[in-house]
């Protein structure tokens, strides 16, 4: 049974040592609240959750994670749990990040690649899962009492927020309204959900992994895609067709 135990940094670092004994090079990464994360010889990375609701998310990410599929594209692979207390462990993925103002550098080609290799590595995602399953997994944890529904949290930030920019805030509500149109009930998938180009690793101009599962939830295609907007409307032309084609469906851009 997994078990959660908070800790402090030094507590997480000296249990890495003491589980990786033969590893000289332990560093820990300062990237987010939810949780430690150890560099281990940078061959493999290691989580621990710093909350009870950190835990319960890694729980259904190592969940996740054991289901991902086989494919070209590198994926966060497990190398070791450990239940009590409760962490994991994954290789490292080697590459670099690039942020949506070097993607829109890009020659119009690369960007177009870069959006359909977007669309191929979600599409495998989202056919190795099980909606109905992913949906009872992520509620038997409760999840949905600890989290903020997107629909609340697009919400939040569109409607019940004033934009700083006029015209910006009248878009955003526009593009409010004709989701809120949307049938949610069609499309639905596991979805990483936290796929801004920070999860993004590239080796030069190509996509080559997606990292960081621990957003991961239950929700619709268009929901995933939306990503591709925060770097340009031709990303996300592109990557809605390849997806389209990939999966026979019929997402419209405008939707996501």
């Amino acid at each position: 049974m997994s078990v959660f135990k908070k800790l402090s940094k030094e507590e997480v670092l000296t249990l890495a040592k003491n589980t990786f004994k033969h590893h000289k090079n332990f560093q820990i990464v300062d990237t987010g609240y939810e949780n430690i994360v150890v560099f281990i010889d940078f061959k493999y990375v290691l989580r621990y959750p710093r909350t009870e609701k950190a835990f319960l998310k890694s729980i259904f990410e190592h969940w996740v994670l054991k289901r991902l599929p086989t494919s070209n594209f590198k994926f966060p692979k497990l190398i070791y749990v450990n239940e009590n207390p409760f962490f994991f462990v994954t290789e490292y993925i080697d590459g670099i990040h690039l942020n949506p103002s070097d993607i829109r550098k890009l020659s119009e080609e690369k960007q177009i690649n870069f959006a359909k290799d977007y669309a191929k590595a979600v599409s495998e995602i989202h056919k190795s899962f099980n909606y109905l399953e992913v949906k009872e997994k992520y509620l038997s944890l409760n999840l949905d009492k600890i989290t903020i529904p997107w629909e609340d949290y697009f919400k939040e930030v569109l409607i019940d927020y004033t934009l700083p920019n006029e015209a910006h805030d009248k878009l955003a509500k526009e593009i409010y309204e004709k989701w809120q149109k949307i049938d949610k009930t069609k499309n639905q998938v596991l979805v990483h959900d936290d796929l801004h180009t920070s999860n993004i690793i590239f080796k030069r101009d190509d996509l080559i992994g997606i990292l960081d599962f621990g957003e991961a939830s239950f929700g619709t295609s268009e929901q995933e895609l939306r990503q591709l907007f925060r770097i340009n409307e031709l990303c996300l032309k592109e990557g809605v067709k390849e997806y389209n084609r990939l999966t026979n469906k019929s997402i419209n851009p405008n939707d996501s």
